[in-house]
């Protein structure tokens, strides 16, 4: 090889080990990356927004399914957020009626109105009970509550349905967003309704 060597030399030299470099970097990006799936799937009675006429709590409800996409890697669900497009800041999922006292193995929320076996609900699919290998699913219905009303420019939208931001947030503080649609439904003030929203609020 003549002495400098040429930069043609030189770049022939390096471009071999760059480029194992170069897709072995590729393929742990590849394997390691995390892709979590967020469908709805119901109708809008089971994909609803439902407020007690005269008092301000909102309720959501709405059937997804939650897939790990992710090629090799594993994604452990460490929180649930919904944003509805008004102020809100007071939203949060239901607990798991396994953690209440005494344990419950059903969701229940005013009285019957909202009342879904564990099973059904994702809300309790968090920590251990939300690891997800690739190619793992969960499937039910989602649990929240709010503190402030729907809006009553948004009451009528019971046709096209509201558009509300569901988030996912992994342990490793990954975030994963989709739209929902949800059904927005006035419940009358019953007698019943009532007594139990203000034992609802009280807890």
């Amino acid at each position: 090889m003549p002495w400098p060597p040429s930069w043609y030399e030189v770049l022939k030299d390096f471009a071999v080990p760059l480029t194992a470099l170069a897709w072995g970097i590729y393929i742990w990006w590849r394997d390691n990356r995390r892709v979590l799936s967020i469908h709805q799937m119901g109708s809008s009675i089971t994909n609803r927004v439902s407020q007690i006429e005269g008092h301000d709590t909102t309720t959501f409800a709405f059937e997804i399914i939650i897939t790990n996409d992710s090629p090799k890697a594993n994604v452990v669900v460490a929180h649930y957020q919904v944003k509805p497009p008004w102020a809100d800041p007071e939203i949060e999922a239901l607990a798991d009626p396994k953690e209440a006292s005494p344990p419950s193995d059903r969701y229940t929320l005013y009285g019957s109105y909202i009342d879904h076996p564990r099973e059904w609900v994702v809300n309790h699919h968090r920590f251990q009970y939300g690891k997800l290998a690739p190619g793992d699913t969960i499937r039910g219905t989602f649990l929240a509550r709010g503190k402030n009303p729907i809006p009553k420019d948004l009451r009528g939208q019971r046709e096209n349905g509201i558009e509300v931001d569901f988030t996912i947030t992994d342990t490793k503080r990954k975030t994963y967003q989709q739209k929902v649609v949800v059904f927005p439904e006035l419940i009358p003030d019953l007698k019943n309704n009532s007594a139990a929203l203000k034992s609802d609020q009280s807890d």
